[in-house]
């Protein structure tokens, strides 16, 4: 049982990513610490959801050994490579994984895009620039549904959309999809922010609270109240575009 939701927000110069950490075998359920979560390059991430994931990992590495960590990609570059990856791994013909994957990361511009690779035949990405967001997995329906509901988009701010993402997959757990979450702020050049277990417990009761009311200033109030929120704003005031060329002035690439 899985929900894993990437999202832009703050017209893409920041993305929010959520995901559960259940897994399930035929014998026993677990939530390990682990995060359905893989790295693909310092600034593009993958999600994935699967009945069988094991091809997935093997997908990732051959993702990796294509990219350059000292080197920028677009979106098309990324999908492309993504695409070849996942069709050189997977048999068309006895594709019984149901493995879907989900793309997030930013250009050499610092704009985020959202893309995923549904488990069909042609293999193809699809990019979600507009609305901006994307969830796979059992409780894919329940947190899309809940951000629909929620009207959230690329030009969200930072405060709503971060409660909206955690609101969509605690909404997904009633679909069967485990408790246990990961929370995270994606900006360009920059290491994420998770969000600890305080901050998480705090928007939890907010969507318990709500379920689903008008998200009132006051909520927006109190998510910006939140360290880790705090802590992405004082980056955003630090790296702004530059009026001449459009793209942002970071430090030299470091992982994730």
């Amino acid at each position: 049982m899985t929900c894993c939701i990437a999202a832009l927000c703050n017209n893409g110069r920041t993305i929010v990513s959520v995901s559960d950490r259940k897994l399930s075998t035929a014998m026993i359920e677990t939530e390990p610490s682990t995060p359905k979560r893989l790295r693909l390059h310092p600034d593009w991430q993958l999600m994935y959801a699967a009945r069988d994931t094991s091809p997935v990992f093997d997908i990732a590495d051959n993702v990796r050994a294509q990219l350059k960590n000292d080197q920028r990609y677009s979106i098309q570059d990324i999908n492309t490579v993504v695409e070849k990856c996942y069709e050189s791994k997977i048999n068309k013909r006895f594709n019984d994984f149901a493995l879907w994957l989900l793309i997030f990361g930013f250009n050499a511009r610092g704009k985020g895009f959202v893309s995923y690779l549904p488990p069909k035949d042609p293999v193809a990405t699809v990019r979600v620039d507009s609305p901006g967001f994307f969830a796979v997995g059992t409780g894919q329906l329940a947190a899309l549904n809940m951000m629909n509901y929620r009207q959230v988009s690329y030009k969200t701010s930072l405060s709503r959309l971060l409660y909206s993402a955690l609101e969509g997959k605690f909404y997904a757990e009633m679909a069967g999809v485990g408790p246990a979450t990961e929370l995270a702020i994606w900006q360009f050049g920059a290491k994420p922010i998770i969000i600890q277990k305080g901050s998480k417990k705090k928007l939890f009761k907010l969507a318990e609270k709500l379920t689903p009311g008008r998200f009132k200033p006051k909520h927006r109030i109190m998510v910006e109240g939140l360290p880790e929120f705090r802590k992405a704003i004082q980056y955003v005031a630090a790296v702004q575009p530059s009026p001449a060329s459009g793209k942002a002035t970071v430090q030299p690439i470091k992982a994730a």
